[in-house]
């Protein structure tokens, strides 16, 4: 499991899941954040969908839509 990955983006405030319609908003800006502040590292490989999803305790879709909005910053 990527637990070290789930501490990083509980750190930067993804964590909220009473919102669901915005969990994947709130998953995008935990990731980007962590990315711009240097806790995710240089040429660190997310982990895959399901697997993300599975140890979040999320959709799949949710992940899908969080990674889709990274993909289109580059």
């Amino acid at each position: 499991m990527h637990y070290n990955l789930i501490n990083i983006l509980d750190s930067h405030g993804f964590g909220n899941k009473t919102t669901p319609n915005n969990i994947y908003i709130n998953l995008y800006k935990s990731i980007k954040s962590a990315i711009i502040n240097r806790s995710i590292k240089e040429n660190y490989k997310l982990p895959p969908t399901r697997i993300l999803a599975r140890d979040l305790e999320i959709s799949r879709s949710t992940v899908i839509k969080a990674y889709e909005l990274l993909s289109l910053e580059n």
